[in-house]
């Protein structure tokens, strides 16, 4: 069995963005057992996200408040959509 695992480390930086300091408070929440898969979730979701569109993941990172809702992330993925595509709707 080969491993094909990856490691990759990166830097928040909170005194100079405030979505990364929202990021750190949100990591807070998670035991540090659970951290890990967190951490490889949020990275494939950010991955998913830069395949729709890849302003999507720098975009939505902007976002991170205490007070981001799901109808801003609608919102903001709606507007990414290339001019003249059918809207698509969804229950979430």
């Amino acid at each position: 069995m080969s491993d094909d695992r990856r490691k990759f480390t990166l830097y928040l930086h909170p005194e100079e963005v405030k979505s990364d300091a929202q990021a750190i408070s949100v990591i807070d929440t998670v035991s540090r057992r659970s951290r890990g898969e967190l951490f490889r979730q949020t990275f494939v979701a950010g991955l998913a996200l830069q395949q729709l569109d890849d302003r999507l993941p720098a975009l939505i990172a902007t976002m991170l408040t205490r007070t981001l809702t799901v109808d801003q992330v609608i919102g903001l993925i709606a507007q990414t959509r290339p001019s003249g595509s059918e809207a698509t709707k969804c229950d979430i």
